[in-house]
């Protein structure tokens, strides 16, 4: 990582994508699965592949980031988006490496046009929420304002990058 993003995050996992990676029909299946048609059918930023990288980074202790930073750290850095997509692959990558600490909630970020939108509460984004090893919960959350130490972001980038 460089620039800012080294200096707002502490890196949780770092690597391949070594697990099969699902199709597209696949993925949006399982997706509408685990947070209903207006989450899950929303087509990613960015389809992971194998052998694409992935960052999974959390803020760091003293640190109080808007997600807008977050967002512009990660662009700023060309890592890439990729929404509910992002969130299965990393559940299969988790359920190998156990590297996703227990009581985590990991955002599925991508661009405000790729998230859905709901008049009440504004831009809604999949989480994946941790409660064991092995263990996950399909929450669908506003864009928060603030990411606080237990909200965790994951980013792709491209085997050719």
């Amino acid at each position: 990582m460089e620039g800012k993003l080294e200096n707002k995050f502490d890196v949780i996992y770092g690597g391949p994508i070594t697990c099969d990676v699902p199709s597209v029909k696949e993925s949006k299946r399982e997706a509408i699965q685990m947070w209903g048609k207006k989450i899950g059918s929303q087509k990613p930023s960015f389809i992971p592949k194998l052998n694409d990288r992935i960052r999974v980074i959390r803020p760091r202790l003293d640190q109080r980031l808007l997600s807008s930073e977050c967002v512009l750290s990660a662009k700023e850095n060309r890592l890439l988006f990729s929404n509910a997509l992002g969130l299965i692959i990393l559940r299969s990558l988790d359920i190998i490496h156990n590297f996703i600490p227990v009581n985590s909630f990991v955002f599925g970020l991508d661009d405000s046009h790729r998230l859905h939108w709901a008049k009440d509460v504004g831009y809604q984004i999949p989480v994946l929420y941790k409660i064991g090893v092995g263990v996950y919960k399909y929450l669908v959350e506003p864009f928060n304002a603030h990411v606080d130490q237990d909200e965790i972001l994951a980013f792709y980038e491209t085997s050719s990058s």
